[in-house]
């Protein structure tokens, strides 16, 4: 196995070990938090795809007020 495998499979085992220490409303609010990160994550995508970087974005809001 190599190095790389070795620190991911002791990552993924940590990260279970964790889950499984973790009460139900703690699993909830880190599945809330994912999701919303991913959100941004797919906005910022929509953004760039459209021509609108976050910079560009901020700029123009800035400029209509």
């Amino acid at each position: 196995m190599s190095m790389k495998s070795e620190i991911l499979r002791k990552d993924r085992e940590d990260m279970i070990a964790l889950y499984k220490r973790m009460k139900p409303e703690e699993r909830l609010m880190a599945f809330f938090n994912h999701s919303q990160l991913v959100h941004q994550i797919y906005q910022a995508g929509v953004r760039h795809r459209a021509g609108l970087s976050s910079s560009k974005s901020k700029q123009r809001n800035f400029r209509r007020r």
